[in-house]
């Protein structure tokens, strides 16, 4: 249902910031109790939103104008009522106190969601979309390195994107809204920006936070020198934004508990994100992944993050306990269950009851013990040895390893039906190699730990150390990179932590290389006509076809071709 109502403004100074204001938040409170959609027109033929202060301070409209309100809707009569009601009194005399009015001004001004999740997944995900819109876009991180503009904004400022990116927006534009927000950590909203060429600009610049940790600054760049052309994209643009919004609400929130995990791989964040989805279920999960990796954090997280979170957590390491204790270990015994047993002992089925079984190592535990593993979570219960009474338990198991369980089903190591019963939620953590950008978050939440723990003076690392650190591979993963770090601190006599204090494994990573361009023959330099047969058989080896080579060269393609001719290439 769409309907339309003419009405005349009598307010005094017609509808200015402050009127425009408690208009937005009058329409507001509608929209949502009724669940319908307002928008205002004047004599032209641009129709806009009126829940947007921008739209409806930008009709500039005054005392004796006439506007048309059309709502779209159910029981739009009834809404068109209240709104001309409001709208065609003194609006100024509804405010009585400035603090009441810089309140409801507050209250209503425009903002693109500041909950965006960071400036590489913006870059990821909306880029090729940020590319064909009109509005210009400038992403800059925390430090204000502007990293990312797209096409609009390159065309609104008439700048190439080589020009700016990389550079600091503190040096090219110091006196930019965008840079305030920088500064000040918040929204810059509604900047009107006159350019040297006579442009006037809006601009709207966004914080971006993700887990209240200050990644950067988002800013839109509205041209609005021909103000008509705007109120058109207007409605456009507000449907955009809507859309990002829900975007991103698409993605779950991860829960605080996993929080104290550090890193920002996706690989990392696709198993936390995982993690978080099961920790909402009573779902078996399998962590696996290599030794220091961290899944037993992992499992105390999802411990956290679950509704089991006020019962125990109890750990077994089934790979450090002997084969002939683990039955005893898991499930207890009574007294005199066997030589020794002087007294009941409760096992740690029992100990987890109304919380969460985390068994590390899975794997190890022998083909024999399985099957009462199995019959202990298909059932629910347990017995303890050489007892006959029934024991209910209600827990929630996580279990992890390092091993292939698919091999060992295959060599007939581990049950096939404990893997499926077992790997419901399947969650797998990347090595450390394989996420190098997150070392120096490591390094440095290692030092502030280790030197907190040891009550000394909290070192840096030079730029140096921290290279060779991201160079070598991590076969420990986490577990070694803290033993590497609480042993440089120890080492070092200095603030910083130097090369010289790394391990000589570390230490031997870069080795010089030979930079001579020319290797001798013989101690004596070839002909030119060696030396140039010999450059094109490496450029064919490498490039495959003359068209490549002779690129890689800085040759014509008919050159590398007859050369090859000339020396049977």
């Amino acid at each position: 249902m769409e309907l339309s109502r003419k009405i005349l403004i009598t307010n005094k100074k017609g509808i200015h910031a402050r009127t425009a204001a408690m208009i937005v938040s009058f329409i507001s409170r509608l929209e949502k109790k009724y669940n319908i959609k307002l928008y205002i027109q004047n004599e032209s033929d641009i129709k806009v939103p009126i829940s947007s202060m921008l739209s409806l301070t930008s009709l500039k409209i005054k005392q004796g104008d006439t506007i048309y309100i059309t709502c779209v809707g159910d029981k739009c009569n009834e809404v068109l009522e209240k709104v001309e009601k409001y709208i065609s009194g003194q609006i100024d005399q509804k405010i009585n106190d400035i603090e009441e009015f810089d309140k409801v001004l507050e209250e209503n001004t425009i903002n693109i969601n500041t909950e965006l999740e960071s400036i590489k997944e913006i870059k990821d995900k909306f880029g090729s979309i940020l590319n064909h819109i009109n509005d210009g876009i400038c992403l800059m991180d925390n430090k204000g390195t502007i990293t990312y503009v797209n096409t609009a904004y390159q065309s609104i400022f008439d700048i190439k994107s080589e020009d700016i990116i990389g550079k600091n927006a503190k040096n090219i534009y110091p006196n930019r809204p965008s840079v305030k927000a920088l500064d000040k950590k918040r929204n810059i909203l509604n900047s009107l920006m006159i350019e040297k060429n006579g442009k006037k600009i809006i601009s709207n610049s966004n914080c971006i936070f993700v887990n209240k940790i200050f990644e950067g600054v988002l800013t839109t760049y509205n041209d609005i020198t021909d103000l008509k052309d705007i109120m058109h994209s207007l409605d456009k643009a507000n449907q955009k934004i809507e859309y990002y919004k829900e975007e991103l609400k698409k993605k779950n929130k991860v829960h605080e508990a996993f929080d104290f995990i550090i890193g920002r791989s996706s690989s990392l964040q696709d198993a936390i994100n995982m993690a978080s989805k099961a920790a909402k279920t009573s779902a078996t999960v399998v962590i696996r992944g290599e030794s220091g990796t961290g899944k037993e954090l992992v499992a105390k997280a999802i411990h956290q993050a679950s509704k089991r979170n006020k019962g125990p957590f109890i750990k077994v390491n089934c790979a450090s306990i002997p084969e002939n204790l683990l039955e005893s270990e898991l499930f207890g015994y009574e007294k005199g269950a066997f030589t020794g047993a002087i007294k009941r002992k409760i096992g740690k089925f029992e100990l987890a009851n109304n919380g969460t079984l985390f068994l590390d190592e899975i794997a190890e535990i022998n083909y024999n013990l399985q099957a009462k593993l199995l019959r202990a979570i298909q059932e629910r219960e347990i017995e303890r040895i050489g007892g006959n009474e029934t024991v209910k338990i209600d827990i929630r198991i996580i279990t992890a390893t390092h091993r292939n369980l698919e091999q060992m089903i295959v060599d007939n190591e581990f049950r096939e039906d404990l893997y499926y019963r077992l790997n419901v939620i399947p969650i797998m953590l990347p090595p450390l190699r394989n996420r190098k950008g997150d070392i120096p978050l490591l390094v440095e939440h290692f030092i502030q730990k280790i030197c907190d723990s040891e009550e000394i003076e909290i070192k840096t690392i030079s730029n140096e150390a921290l290279r060779y650190l991201q160079e070598y591979t991590w076969p420990g993963n986490i577990r070694e990179i803290e033993n590497i770090i609480m042993r440089a601190i120890t080492l070092s006599d200095e603030d910083q932590i130097e090369i010289d204090v790394l391990p000589n494994f570390i230490k031997s990573i870069f080795k010089p290389k030979n930079t001579n361009l020319i290797n001798l023959k013989d101690g004596d330099v070839a002909s030119m006509e060696e030396y140039d047969k010999e450059i094109i058989k490496m450029a064919l080896q490498k490039h495959k076809t003359f068209n490549k080579s002779a690129k890689a060269l800085g040759i014509t393609h008919r050159t590398v071709s007859l050369k090859a001719k000339k020396y049977n290439l």
